[in-house]
């Protein structure tokens, strides 16, 4: 079970991604805004992942930090789906992003790489 929370937690991760680049291009009718906010919202979140999010990152987050960053970093997909107007995408979206990273911070799951500096 805790194997498989780890993939629904890559896969929440990855659709992440998917959702901000989707809402980017999909808002904005002029090329080079959709191009900035399609592609700049990707940019955005994998910085935010890699610095303070990912087992490996340069100044990981624990406790409550990791739960905020959690909260701000899949609510930028959920409002991304709000934005496109897929309600019930971002409600299903949303529960399963609440469900899989309680149950990573109840079963201990993410752990930073000790020595990244």
């Amino acid at each position: 079970m805790k194997r498989l929370n780890l993939l629904l937690f890559l896969f929440l991760e990855l659709a992440n991604y998917t959702v901000v680049g989707w809402w980017g291009f999909a808002t904005f009718a002029e090329l080079p805004a959709r191009l900035l906010m399609g592609v700049g919202g990707i940019v955005v979140l994998i910085t935010v992942w890699v610095l303070f999010g990912a087992p490996g990152a340069r100044w990981p987050l624990v406790g409550l930090g990791r739960v905020a960053l959690l909260v701000v970093w899949f609510g930028a997909g959920v409002a991304a789906l709000c934005g496109l107007e897929q309600w019930v995408l971002a409600v299903a979206f949303a529960v399963l992003c609440v469900v899989s990273a309680g149950l990573e911070t109840l079963w201990g799951q993410y752990r930073p790489v000790a020595g990244r500096r």
